[in-house]
């Protein structure tokens, strides 16, 4: 499995930036990853991010829970994956 995509998810939730560019990092998710679990969580993110009306700029995506909930769920996975020994 391709550790890339995991921690590819992780900086797109860590970024403080607008919402077109964390979108646009969990779209390549979505295309390229080889994991089934990742894309269907990139997607939900998309979704989640997508329609929070929070300012993206200001905070990162991994710290708004009630705007985007599946992000802790999303990091644990990712972590797991992408910085076992």
């Amino acid at each position: 499995m391709n550790t890339k995509w995991h921690r590819e998810t992780i900086e797109a939730l860590g970024i403080m930036a607008k919402k077109p560019r964390i979108v646009n990092k969990l779209n390549a998710v979505v295309a390229h990853s080889d994991d089934p679990e990742l894309r269907k969580l990139a997607e939900k993110l998309i979704k989640e991010i997508l329609a929070t009306s929070s300012n993206t700029e200001a905070s990162a995506p991994k710290q708004m829970s009630n705007g985007v909930p599946t992000a802790k769920k999303a990091l644990e996975y990712c972590n797991s994956l992408a910085y076992r020994e």
